[in-house]
This record gives C-alpha cells, sequence and structure tokens, in this order.
C-alpha cells in the first residue's frame, strides 16, 4: 500500500490538516474494523467529517477517502506479520515491506505474480498467511480459495461470509484477533495430520 499511498498524496497535495486527520482516521479504522467504515467515521468524527465533504471537492474526497483505506490497510497489515516474524516467514510483496517492517528475521522474495507461480507457492508453503482488506469487513478474499484448490494451507482473518462458505475448524482456520496469530501458528507448524485434513476437506 505505500506505493498507492505515495501516489496520493503526490497526485492531490493535502493541506495538513487533512494528511494528520487522515492519520487519525486510518488508525481508527485499523483499530476497530467496523462493517461500514464510512459510517463509523461520520458518526465518531462528525466535524472532521463535515469539514471533509465541505472543503474538498468530490474528486479530492475520493481521493481522501482512498488515502484513509490505504493507510488504515497498512496499519493492520503490518501488525499481522510482525506476529509472523518469530518463524521467520518468507514475505513475497513489494520493496515498501523492507523499510516497513524493522526487523531482519524474514526473508524477502519480490512480487510474484498472480497465476501458476503463486498457486505453486501456495502448494509449496507449509502455511500461508492472509489478512484481508479494512474495507472488506465480512467478505473472504480470494486467497481463501486459491490456496486449498492449490493443495495449501491458509490461516487468514475471520470474516462473516467465511461461515456461510465452509466448515469452521475442518475446512478454515481463522483468527478473530491478531493476538491469536502466533498460537495458530505454532499449533499447526507442529501438526501435520490437522493442515492435511484441512486441505483435503
Amino acid at each position: 500500500w505505500t506505493g498507492k499511498i505515495a501516489a496520493c498524496l503526490k497526485n492531490f497535495k493535502f493541506h495538513r490538516y487533512f494528511l494528520l486527520q487522515s492519520d487519525h482516521l486510518s488508525q481508527a479504522l485499523a483499530e476497530f474494523k467496523p462493517a461500514d467504515g464510512m459510517e463509523f467515521i461520520k458518526y465518531n468524527f462528525s466535524d472532521t467529517y463535515d469539514k471533509i465533504t465541505q472543503d474538498l471537492s468530490p474528486e479530492t474526497q475520493n481521493g481522501f477517502w482512498h488515502l484513509v483505506y490505504w493507510k488504515a490497510n497498512r496499519i493492520y497489515r503490518k501488525a499481522c506479520i510482525e506476529k509472523t516474524l518469530f518463524c521467520n516467514p518468507l514475505i513475497a510483496g513489494d520493496k515498501y515491506w523492507k523499510s516497513i517492517l524493522h526487523a531482519d528475521n524474514y526473508e524477502y522474495h519480490p512480487p510474484i505474480a498472480y497465476g501458476s507461480e503463486v498457486f505453486r507457492l501456495y502448494s509449496m508453503s507449509c502455511i500461508n498467511f492472509s489478512c484481508s482488506s479494512i474495507q472488506m469487513s465480512e467478505a473472504v478474499t480470494h486467497r481463501v480459495f486459491d490456496v486449498p484448490a492449490s493443495g495449501g494451507f491458509v490461516i487468514t482473518d475471520a470474516r462473516e461470509q467465511m461461515s456461510q462458505l465452509f466448515d469452521a475448524d475442518k475446512e478454515f482456520v481463522s483468527y478473530s484477533s491478531i493476538d491469536d496469530i502466533k498460537h495458530l501458528i505454532e499449533k499447526y507448524l507442529r501438526d501435520d495430520k490437522g493442515r492435511v485434513s484441512i486441505i483435503k476437506s
């Protein structure tokens, strides 16, 4: 998300007030992960919401909300990934991970294009880890389908639609809090049979 954030800041050149507010709002979204982010902001940050809608043009408002959500996603994903560092994970992604994660206990790999190569990575990995976007408060990501279809095992964040699509603990493993991440990874690193059973379900 860092590249998108940088492009947004370059394109819109927001006043300092809006930059500060984007930090506050994104932090709140990342912490509470509301089902309706806009309603959450409108209700809990009404003065800020009014100023945004009154002072910014529709196009600039759109850019501002993108900035807020991208920042929120970066905060949330960074917090999730930091919980995995105890097991020296492989992180495949853009170059900005190196500057965001102030640690050296992980392996870095450049982005892998969606398709056969990433599917092979899913099948080769002991555990695949997934965290959704903030704006997807209820929906599941495509990785929840792609990893099992590739013969891999995935731990993902809990979303309401998961229980409508799969049987909990039989077909998927999820965390409701980022504090559960380390425990689940440790558990399934030790439980080969459990992983295989879920993959085959």
